[in-house]
């Protein structure tokens, strides 16, 4: 996302309808916001949105990358942002061709899909939950099996998609969340791909940034406030404890966030990064 500080108008990519942030954060700084609202055969099933979402002042119906852009251009657009997960790849490319500040729409999947994630991470050494990214639940319990585990964790690989994660103990309890999970995940977000990991530990923080464009093109990546979770035994948020800024831990989480933005290509906007350590304090992204 880039947002320059004078008045303008932002387009926002997919927004769900009256559940986006973006119309009230951008109207306080003055700016306008147009919907950018994907044409019925290109939306997932249970995608909601209307003519106009709520809060924004237009709409420019997508139909394709070329017309789309000429119609923002026409509008004046300055901002893209994506208003739900099913919207970042989208957006990337409609900020691309309008020559605004973002990341490069040939390694989007990195920035939504969590089987891209893990697989990136791994790559550059950053160490990262192990999981399989499949539309096959055979292969999810074959690789189970060859990583036996205390517990795994399933979850559309589409991050952002609302379908909430399931913790699984072992095969059944895989085999019985699977159907209805890759159901949800298709209506929801277009694409029926699960990743099942292993569960994450109890110990997990959480990172809140936000990434400009720096000196020579380099991303600058701020970080705005750290927490550690309390979760319950069954993996849900309790609460969230404030970490002070100045700490060894957040000095240490911020520079493994800075790391992994930088490995995932993030160049602008706000990012919430999720980390885990296990019980040997390996750090899992």
């Amino acid at each position: 996302m880039t947002c320059p500080c004078a008045a303008g108008t932002a387009a926002v990519v997919a927004p769900h309808d009256g559940g986006s942030p973006y119309p009230r954060v951008f109207a306080r700084h003055g700016w306008r916001t147009v919907a950018v609202v994907p044409e019925r055969r290109q939306r997932p099933w249970a995608y909601p949105v209307a003519a106009v979402p709520a809060g924004h002042t237009g709409a420019v119906v997508h139909r394709g990358v070329r017309q789309t852009v000429k119609a923002l251009r026409a509008l004046g657009v300055s901002a893209v942002v994506a208003g739900s997960a099913c919207g970042i790849e989208t957006a990337e490319r409609i900020a691309w061709q309008l020559g605004l500040p973002g990341a490069d729409p040939a390694s989007s999947p990195l920035r939504y899909d969590r089987g891209a994630q893990a697989a990136r991470l791994s790559r550059v050494g950053i160490p990262a939950l192990r999981s399989i990214r499949t539309t096959s639940l055979a292969d999810a319990l074959a690789w189970s099996r060859a990583l036996p585990r205390p517990g795994y964790l399933l979850a559309p690989a589409a991050a952002g998609t609302p379908v909430a994660p399931v913790e699984c103990a072992n095969e059944v309890q895989i085999g019985a969340a699977w159907p209805a999970m890759r159901s949800a995940a298709a209506r929801q977000c277009g694409s029926p791909h699960l990743v099942l990991s292993e569960r994450p530990s109890r110990r997990q923080y959480t990172v809140n940034s936000a990434t400009r464009p720096g000196p020579r093109g380099r991303p600058e990546h701020v970080v705005t406030d750290l927490w550690a979770d309390v979760r319950t035994r069954h993996g849900l948020l309790d609460r969230a404890d404030l970490l002070a800024p100045g700490s060894a831990l957040s000095r240490t989480l911020s520079a493994a966030a800075a790391r992994v933005l930088d490995a995932l290509g993030v160049v602008c906007g706000p990012v919430t990064t999720r980390f885990v350590y296990g019980d040997d304090d390996r750090a899992e992204d």
